[in-house]
C-alpha cells in the first residue's frame, strides 16, 4: 500500500469516527503529525497518553495531566469525558492482556463518542475489540517526507535556538548560531535524526 493510500485510509477512518484504530509503526512522532494534519475541520481535540506524561493535549498548549498516567486512570477518564475527542494511546500495547483495560476500551468504543488511536511497533487488536475498529500498518517515510521532516526541524531550531537561516552553498544550507552553545545543540539534533551534517566553524551548521 502506498503512503498516500495509508494517509487516505487514516483520514477516512477519522472522518467516520471509527472508535478504535490500531496503527503499527516504529515512528510515534510521525503518527502524531499525521493526526494533527487530519484535525482541520473535525472540531475534535487531539490528546496523547503516555506512561510518563499521562494525558497531554497536542493541538493546543496545555499542561499534561500526570494524574492519569496509569492506563486504568486514563481510560476511566476518557470514558467519562462528554466532549468527543481523538486520543493517541502511545503505551497501551503491553496492557492489552488485562481484562479490565479491554473492558474499558470496549465501553468507550460502544459509546461511539471518541476515537482511540493505539500505536506501537507491532500491534494486534484483542479479538473482543476487532469488530469495533480497524488496523493500519504505516510504511517508513520516503525521501520527500524525510526531507520535509528535516526542514520542519530546521525551522523549529531556527525559531527557538537563537539561530538564523543562512545561504545555500551548492546543496548545503547553513544556519548561523548566536552562540557556540546553540550551534552545539543544533549539531546534536542533526546527529540524533541521522542526517549528515558538517560544522565548518563552531557557530555554523550546514546540511544538504
Amino acid at each position: 500500500m502506498s503512503k498516500v493510500s495509508q494517509i487516505q485510509d487514516l483520514a477516512a477512518l477519522l472522518r467516520a469516527r471509527t472508535p478504535l484504530i490500531a496503527i503499527s509503526s516504529h515512528d510515534e512522532q510521525r503518527v502524531e503529525r499525521l493526526l494533527l494534519e487530519q484535525l482541520t475541520g473535525s472540531g475534535r481535540p487531539l490528546f496523547k497518553w503516555s506512561l510518563t506524561e499521562g494525558l497531554a493535549r497536542l493541538d493546543t498548549p496545555m499542561p499534561p495531566q500526570r494524574m492519569h498516567a496509569k492506563p486504568v486512570d486514563a481510560l476511566g477518564h476518557i470514558r467519562s469525558v462528554t466532549v468527543p475527542g481523538i486520543y493517541l494511546l502511545a503505551d497501551l500495547h503491553p496492557f492489552l492482556d488485562d481484562p479490565l483495560h479491554v473492558r474499558l476500551l470496549k465501553d468507550i468504543a460502544l459509546d461511539e463518542r471518541h476515537t482511540l488511536v493505539l500505536v506501537s511497533h507491532e500491534l494486534e487488536m484483542p479479538a473482543e475489540l476487532e469488530k469495533h475498529g480497524a488496523s493500519l500498518r504505516l510504511a517508513l517515510p520516503d525521501g520527500a517526507e524525510l526531507e520535509e521532516i528535516v526542514r520542519d526541524e530546521a525551522r523549529l531550531w531556527a525559531q527557538h535556538s537563537g539561530t538564523r537561516s543562512g545561504p545555500v552553498v551548492g546543496r548545503w544550507r547553513c544556519w548561523s548560531a548566536t552562540s557556540p552553545a546553540s550551534a552545539g545543540s543544533m549539531h546534536g539534533a542533526w546527529r540524533a535524526t541521522r542526517y549528515r551534517t558538517m560544522a565548518p566553524s563552531p557557530t555554523r551548521i550546514c546540511r544538504r
